[in-house]
């Protein structure tokens, strides 16, 4: 009998053990890719920006973005086809998104839900690339001026 009241505590604490192992938030770069060149973020409740290289080398099979800004002008291209503004790029969950960002400011660019963040400056265009493993409509960001240069549409 007293062995018995102490299993349904004991069993419920392995549960959660493995729970948490199981559903923990991980960051971790792509495989086959330089270190530190690509990362793969998961939001969380509480999400952190992470710096990103501001050269990072899109991988061939990611989507190629450009976006431009010029005197608060913001023009963005996929793959070359330019896209009206406001910008929403669409995607499919699990494609691989290669941003780069050239401005005439100095700024930190910023892609929210998956909290990426990297510098900018004048004379150094910005390269984030990540898998888009969430779906949802995220914005991209210059962070430090709020303004807004494009949305993210990860769909399922």
């Amino acid at each position: 009998m007293r062995a018995a009241r102490w299993l349904l505590p004991l069993g419920g604490a392995v549960v959660l053990v493995g729970l948490f192992l199981l559903l923990r938030p991980t960051e971790q770069p792509e495989p086959g890719a330089a270190p530190g060149s690509t990362v793969t973020a998961t939001p969380s409740a509480r999400p952190t920006p992470t710096m990103t290289p501001t050269e990072s080398p899109s991988a061939p099979d990611a989507l190629e973005v450009e976006i431009e800004v010029e005197e608060g002008r913001v023009d963005v291209e996929v793959e070359g086809r330019r896209l009206p503004s406001p910008a929403t790029i669409a995607v499919n969950q699990g494609d691989r998104v290669s941003l780069r960002v050239e401005a005439d400011v100095t700024d930190r660019v910023h892609v929210h839900g998956y909290d990426l963040l990297t510098e900018l400056s004048r004379d150094r265009e910005a390269t984030i690339t990540f898998r888009a493993n969430v779906p949802g409509v995220f914005e991209i960001e210059l962070e430090d001026a709020g303004q807004p240069l494009a949305q993210l549409e990860v769909r399922l």
